[in-house]
């Protein structure tokens, strides 16, 4: 999707609250992250409360940690906590340390995209590990 397309998409969901969710919810994944990425705050927030679990939950294992904990943070506390104890264990304790972070210190900036690997891995088990976490966040790690 062209920022063009994601521009027009941001200004109907952004002046059409009646029917932002529906058509919010008409794109994929990643299209709903990249329009996520153009909306104001409130608007944001207004879609993020809206949105059931399973959406969220998509949303959030599919981007990175950091991203992800800034969605979680428009949810109320209980929301957030139920949230995360249905994501994938590694997910859920990287967004779980993020959030714990005041967004007014300079921790609230780290930068949770990295792979983690051992002295044991071979050179394919590492490049395996990136893959798939590209696969899954969408973003290419600098080596």
């Amino acid at each position: 999707m062209d920022q063009k397309h994601i521009s027009q998409i941001v200004h109907n969901i952004s002046y059409h609250p009646y029917s932002r969710l529906e058509e919010f919810v008409s794109y994929s994944t990643k299209e709903q992250l990249d329009i996520l990425k153009e909306l104001t705050i409130g608007v944001k927030k207004n879609i993020v409360n809206k949105l059931d679990d399973e959406t969220l939950i998509k949303i959030i294992e599919f981007t990175d940690p950091n991203t992800g904990s800034d969605i979680l943070k428009f949810l109320p506390q209980k929301a957030q906590d139920k949230l995360i104890s249905k994501l994938d264990t590694d997910i859920k304790n990287t967004v779980s340390n993020l959030l714990k972070f005041d967004p007014n210190t300079a921790a609230s900036l780290m930068d949770m995209n990295y792979v983690l690997a051992n002295t044991e891995e071979t050179k394919e088990d590492i490049i395996k590990k990136i893959k798939e976490h590209e696969v899954r966040t969408s973003r290419t790690l600098i080596v």
